[in-house]
């Protein structure tokens, strides 16, 4: 599994010049300070290590909906809103039952259905950063339900389908969250054993993401059939030269490398 990547980080539209003479760097430390570790990771995960990555700190540190992190955490912070004002909770609610869908509700049934598949290509690829990009569309595909429709409403039928609708959005982002380690409350900050600072993962750790996701209880409601088991692929790590260790600790224009 590749885990070495040029990251660039842009601060007011301008990539940040580094220089290991002038002492111009910046830590990763010192990026977790600034950031946060829901956000630094969730900025990792979101992209393809087979690509360079701009890290815009202007972005990382806005608590808006530009910032991809908030908007999915956001979704599920109204999904809970609803629920409190319901006074019921999401557990009570099971299958979203049948009937005559509007677009939006249509949508977003359909964009929930897609998460198996996700999760199982995202672990037969050894790839992430499907999950986060599904999960910013979900967030879109619920807020432009929410936009549009009431879920309190006075019809019990209604009412009951769109609930349940939200029921099952909400366990979807939080389960999407998990697995990629990012709390779902906004500001959350979770530590976890299996991951370190730079926030990357192995492939044991994508093989316990698709066994996890397969056997989520929250998930059986929204699945037609179990998931296949995960393919067998041995990994075979490849020799590492001098220069290869050296080019993971920094980059030729002196940039942080994962």
């Amino acid at each position: 599994v590749e885990i070495i990547r040029l990251v660039r980080l842009i601060r007011g539209g301008e990539q940040v010049k580094f220089s290991k003479r002038a002492g111009n760097v910046v830590s990763f430390d010192e990026l977790l300070d600034e950031v946060g570790e829901d956000v630094a990771r969730y900025f990792y995960v979101r992209s393809s290590h087979k690509t360079e990555m701009n890290f815009d700190l202007d972005l990382a540190i806005k608590h808006s909906d530009e910032n991809p992190v908030f908007y999915v955490q956001y979704a599920h912070a109204r999904i809970s809103s609803i629920f409190e004002r319901a006074g019921t909770s999401p557990e009570r609610w099971g299958e979203v039952r049948a009937g005559d869908l509007a677009p939006e509700e249509r949508l977003l049934v359909l964009e929930l259905l897609d998460f198996p598949r996700v999760i199982q290509n995202a672990a037969h690829k050894r790839e992430v950063h499907p999950i986060p990009t599904y999960l910013e569309t979900l967030a879109t595909r619920f807020h432009q339900f929410y936009t549009v429709h009431r879920v309190l409403v006075e019809d019990a039928d209604v009412r009951a389908r769109r609930l349940a609708l939200c029921a099952a959005t909400k366990s979807v982002l939080r389960s999407g969250l998990d697995l990629v380690l990012i709390g779902s409350a906004i500001l959350d900050v979770p530590k976890h054993p299996r991951i370190h600072a730079l926030g990357f993962l192995d492939e044991p750790d994508i093989a316990r993401i698709y066994l996890r996701a397969a056997a989520a209880p929250d998930l059986a409601p929204l699945r037609s059939a179990d998931l296949p088991a995960l393919p067998a692929r041995p990994f075979r790590p490849r020799s590492r030269t001098r220069w290869q260790t050296a080019r993971e600790h920094r980059g030729s224009d002196g940039g942080i490398r994962r």
